[in-house]
């Protein structure tokens, strides 16, 4: 459905919700609803910012399309194949091949025993994209592809900057070709001048790579930079969604204005 549709990501009605447990054995008197009843599509190729602030929702959606956190309802599609919901047909192999993610702290990311070129031929012998003559090979090439020089293979984590590291995970999300990227909070923890840098890789990677992108961030001028269309989560739930242009330079709800205040300086008609 979602392939003849032309997306490669349907969420429908998604909830995810976590029992708070009280007393000697552990029962649930509760739940915090994190996500509640969220729906939203992302076009192949197309670049999609989840926006809000820290606790909306945003992430614990991410970790659900992800396969990281269990759907309590709803539906989650990726290019037509059900990850998440009644029947899941999608393996969790081919998801990993299709949808990559890269998260915020990338020193927590990567392994801190491995080199690079472990780090970037690990996934692709696994899944059978490159065979051990050719691995050398193919890891310097998706090194050069975020602008690290090969001679960097051999090397440990610790010893790159942070957005080094960002990128190299990057690289190694690149290196399963998915289908689809997403990127939690990917550049928040990152210098300025890095994040403006990382910011123009993931956008020249989609556009090189016909990769779609889900973008999920509090940071407005950042989803502006990246995305063609914006969700605007609060409390579990949509508040808001259209184009960027839409949303964010003639915003409908106050949660959104809210969001726009707090960032005066984006707050801007597009250019």
């Amino acid at each position: 459905m979602g392939e003849e549709r032309g997306n490669i990501l349907e969420v429908r009605g998604l909830k995810v919700w976590f029992p708070v447990r009280r007393g000697v054995l552990g029962l649930a008197r509760g739940y915090v609803k994190a996500v509640d009843g969220v729906s939203f599509s992302l076009r192949r190729g197309g670049a999609l910012g989840l926006l809000g602030e820290s606790g909306c929702g945003k992430s614990t959606t991410a970790r659900a399309i992800l396969g990281l956190v269990a759907a309590r309802e709803g539906e989650i599609l990726v290019g037509g194949g059900r990850v998440a919901g009644p029947a899941p047909r999608l393996r969790a192999k081919e998801r990993a091949r299709r949808v990559q993610a890269v998260f915020q702290d990338p020193l927590a990311s990567l392994n801190p025993r491995h080199t690079v070129f472990e780090i970037l031929t690990e996934g692709m012998l696994y899944h059978g994209l490159c065979t051990a003559s050719d691995a050398r090979d193919r890891a310097a090439e998706l090194l050069g592809d975020v602008g690290i020089s090969g001679d960097a293979l051999e090397r440990y984590p610790h010893e790159f900057s942070g957005g080094q590291r960002q990128r190299i995970c990057i690289a190694r999300a690149m290196a399963l070709e998915p289908d689809l990227l997403v990127c939690d909070e990917a550049v928040s923890s990152l210098d300025l001048s890095v994040r403006a840098q990382t910011l123009d890789l993931i956008a020249s990677l989609r556009e090189r790579r016909g990769l779609a992108v889900l973008f999920i961030t509090h940071d407005i001028g950042a989803a502006r930079r990246v995305a063609e269309s914006v969700v605007v989560m609060n409390k579990g739930r949509i508040v808001e969604s259209g184009s960027c242009e839409e949303v964010l330079c003639s915003p409908r709800e106050e949660y959104t204005k809210a969001l726009l205040e707090a960032a005066p300086a984006i707050g801007k008609p597009l250019a």
